[in-house]
Order: C-alpha cells, then sequence, then structure tokens
C-alpha cells in the first residue's frame, strides 16, 4: 500500500493506554497510565502518567528503574493487543 507524504503527515496524535501491573517486594497490584504519541509508524515519547495503589497515585514514590520497567511493560502490552486487532 503506498502513502503519500501528506497522509503520512495527517495520521499521528496523543492518547493513553491503561493496564494493570504488580510493584513493590510483595507484588501489589496497580492500575497504570501510559502516555504516547503516535504516527504511522507507531508510538513515541512514551512515559507513565500515572501509577494508582488503592486509589492514590504512587508514582511519585517510584524509582526511576520501577518507573522504566512500567513504561516498557505497558509498551509491551499496548503493543501485544494492537497486534490483535491487525491481525
Amino acid at each position: 500500500m503506498f502513502i503519500t507524504n501528506d497522509q503520512k503527515a495527517a495520521i499521528g496524535g496523543e492518547s493513553s493506554f491503561s493496564f494493570v501491573s504488580m510493584v513493590g517486594y510483595d507484588l501489589q497490584k496497580v492500575d497504570c497510565t501510559l502516555f504516547y504519541e503516535y504516527d504511522y509508524e507507531g508510538i513515541y515519547n512514551t512515559y507513565i502518567e500515572s501509577v494508582i495503589f488503592q486509589g492514590v497515585d504512587i508514582s511519585g514514590c517510584l524509582t526511576e528503574e520501577t518507573i522504566s520497567a512500567l513504561e516498557m511493560e505497558g509498551i509491551a502490552k499496548h503493543e501485544a493487543i494492537k497486534g490483535e486487532y491487525y491481525a
């Protein structure tokens, strides 16, 4: 399928993706929101917008390593779901 440069420029925007994960030494369930921008090639400029534990956003209390791991997990889950829609 051929896409013109104008069509490529028109495809894009920003969105968020919610997923459930586990954090902490005792693996507590948290609800995460991954924010991202997208275009015809995929997603980029991703970051974890919130990590909710028992109704409280704890993202400011987590280490950079934990936030990075959650971001990678969110991207992987997003890509897995995207693959289901386009398969």
